[in-house]
């Protein structure tokens, strides 16, 4: 799933490189930032912050005047890094799977 997903949108997705190496990344879609990871050797150098700025214009550009963002629940280096950037909490979501 994950990787059909990857390929069927690989025009939204847009990487943060150091050489050849994934620092960070960052996949929007249709007003949402659908994706933001930065490689745990990145992590705490600012480099999630700027990839967000980056999905952020890139969805300003295209017209989007409403942002939305979703993270896992308890994530809270996450929560910090969207709340200095002005998100805030609209709505709670509960997602289910199972493991087979």
């Amino acid at each position: 799933m994950i990787r059909k997903y990857k390929l069927n949108n690989k025009g939204n997705v847009y990487l943060a490189l150091n050489n050849e190496q994934i620092m960070a990344s960052v996949t929007i879609s249709d007003g949402e930032i659908d994706n933001l990871i930065v490689s745990p050797e990145y992590q705490g150098r600012g480099y999630g912050k700027k990839a967000l700025h980056f999905g952020i214009n890139q969805l300003l550009n295209q017209g989007y005047k409403d942002i939305r963002i979703c993270y896992m629940e308890n994530n809270t280096v996450a929560e910090n890094l969207y709340y200095s950037l002005g998100f805030k909490p609209v709505q709670t979501t509960h997602v289910y799977r199972e493991f087979l």
